[in-house]
Formats: C-alpha cells, sequence, structure tokens
C-alpha cells in the first residue's frame, strides 16, 4: 500500500492510510497536530485579510 506522500497532504481532515487506527484524530502525532493548527491559523489570518 504505498500512496504518493503528496496525498497525505491534500487536506488537513483527510485520514492517514499508514496511520490504521479506528479515530484519525486519536491517530495524529502532536507535531502533526501543532502543524494543523498552525495551517488553521494560517488559513485564518489569509480570510481576515479579505
Amino acid at each position: 500500500m504505498s500512496a504518493p506522500m503528496t496525498s497525505i497532504c491534500t487536506s488537513a481532515g483527510q485520514f492517514n492510510p499508514h496511520r490504521p487506527v479506528s479515530n484519525p484524530r486519536q491517530g495524529r502525532t502532536r507535531a502533526e497536530d501543532q502543524q494543523m493548527k498552525r495551517v488553521t491559523t494560517i488559513h485564518q489570518l489569509s480570510l481576515a485579510n479579505y
């Protein structure tokens, strides 16, 4: 099961197939969680600029 690395990072809420857990939320590591928060913050800031 080798998916291209880009497919994992396409959307923030996408389930990571390489980490088989029942709950995708629990499957995230701390680093990934921090990165999601950062991306969300940047996204909110860019929306605020409009």
